[in-house]
């Protein structure tokens, strides 16, 4: 009996190998696998979230970030349900008030008021 796992693996073997014939290309059709970076402080952290929740207007997928609409960016600022730690993000913040401030400002311009 062949696995389901084993079938897809040739699958996809086959499928990289066509794709690297037709383009005249070698290795792996995605040659460089993401980085690991380790969240060492919360300031980084909340820098982190941020970053996250601008990326779609950075690369100009959205004007305005806060419309995008596969963010958690209104998930923690609602009070639906949720499996996100809302309290806990919301905290490294400083409060909501203070998270959305901090979204609402560009980032490298942002005051630290909020933290002290």
């Amino acid at each position: 009996m062949i696995s389901v796992q084993r079938q897809l693996a040739h699958l996809l073997n086959a499928y990289a190998k066509t794709i690297n014939n037709r383009y005249d290309r070698i290795g792996r059709l995605f040659q460089h696998r993401f980085g690991r970076k380790e969240v060492t402080s919360e300031a980084y952290f909340t820098r982190l979230i941020y970053y996250i929740h601008f990326n779609p207007q950075h690369h100009g997928l959205i004007e305005d970030f806060s419309d995008w609409p596969y963010s958690s960016y209104h998930s923690i600022l609602s009070k639906s349900k949720t499996a996100l730690q809302r309290e806990d993000v919301l905290e490294l913040f400083g409060g909501r008030d203070c998270y959305k401030a901090f979204h609402e400002e560009n980032a490298a311009d942002f005051t630290w008021s909020c933290y002290i």
